[in-house]
């Protein structure tokens, strides 16, 4: 089910194509086990993986359903190690923050889970500000 950070990532999705940085797409909810939330691509052709989190906890956990669950986890390493751009966009509360997943492993190592305070000082930048620079960075 769609949340409201999902539909804003949409929104924030419409402005990459405008801007002609990126086309990243929403995955169909149909699919079973998607890999991650949103994919795509750069306008110069590097692959974009988007796993968006609405969760008002302090740490998120890897590899459970009321977290990151394993497969996406799995993906989102996958196209990590591959050379795309892999992101983890995790809302909790007013706080948006936008987390490479290079980021999120060292956040999560000797741990099952990311806690939002290794991740909070990327929250201190609007998300399009964020992943137009993070994406125009290549």
């Amino acid at each position: 089910m769609t949340n409201q950070l999902e539909k804003e990532f949409r929104a924030l999705c419409r402005a990459l194509y405008d801007l002609q940085i990126a086309y990243i797409f929403k995955v169909p909810e149909e699919m079973q086990q998607t890999p991650c939330d949103f994919f795509g691509h750069t306008t110069t052709g590097i692959a974009v993986f988007v796993e968006c989190k609405q969760v008002n906890r302090s740490a998120l956990p890897i590899g459970t359903s009321n977290g990151i669950a394993g497969h996406q986890w799995i993906a989102l390493k996958q196209a990590h190690q591959c050379g795309c751009y892999s992101f983890l966009v995790w809302r909790r509360g007013e706080e948006t923050a936008l987390v490479p997943f290079s980021v999120c492993l060292e956040a999560a190592v000797d741990r099952k889970s990311i806690a939002w305070s290794d991740v909070a000082r990327l929250a201190q930048r609007p998300l399009q500000t964020a992943l137009i620079e993070a994406l125009e960075g290549e």
